[in-house]
């Protein structure tokens, strides 16, 4: 996100669309949603059709459910790493000792 020669051969409206996005990155996707959020994703949009970009089903979809999204959106929970361990953990145990390709299928 921060490298000066990217962004020194971006064109204006690239540049602009790019500021918007690193913007909508750090005060909306981040661990806390800024008071003028609604304003940042605006521009990100503003941003992309100057550059032709048209909208697309997901970014309809950002803007139509801004609210929806919750005010600690960066935190993770780190129980669904915890469940595959367990699965993963499990699935060792059962098959201790054995080695077959097909068994791969139980790992994905």
């Amino acid at each position: 996100m921060k490298d000066p020669v990217f962004e020194s051969k971006l064109t204006k409206k690239e540049a602009a669309a790019w500021t918007s996005f690193k913007e909508l990155e750090k005060n909306f996707l981040g661990k806390h949603k800024a008071e003028n959020h609604r304003q940042i994703v605006n521009n990100l949009f503003k941003g992309l059709q100057n550059h032709g970009v048209q909208h697309v089903v997901e970014i309809n979809f950002l803007h139509s459910y801004l609210e929806i999204f919750p005010e600690n959106l960066g935190s993770v929970s780190d129980e669904h790493g915890e469940l595959f361990h367990q699965d993963i953990s499990n699935t060792g145990a059962r098959f201790q000792g054995k080695w077959n390709p097909k068994m791969l299928a139980d790992y994905c």
